[in-house]
């Protein structure tokens, strides 16, 4: 998945929870919001794709792990 264009939100009290939205790699258009509790990697950023594994819940997918992909070189 992919970073998609919207806003990153990110609380550290009272718990770590980022919350963000993503689309396919090939298709940037449905876009799914992403929530995960935990520090927010400092790679993340719009336009970087990530690998996530979870479940959906309520309409938005509930990463239990979250990693960014380096940017290619």
């Amino acid at each position: 998945a992919r970073v998609a264009e919207g806003q990153i939100e990110y609380q550290t009290t009272p718990n770590f929870r980022l919350s963000f939205s993503v689309h396919d790699i090939k298709d940037p258009g449905p876009t799914i919001r992403v929530v995960y509790n935990g520090i927010m990697p400092d790679t993340l950023k719009v336009g970087r794709d990530v690998i996530l594994e979870g479940d959906f819940r309520g309409g938005e997918f509930v990463a239990s792990s979250l990693l960014t992909q380096c940017p290619s070189k």
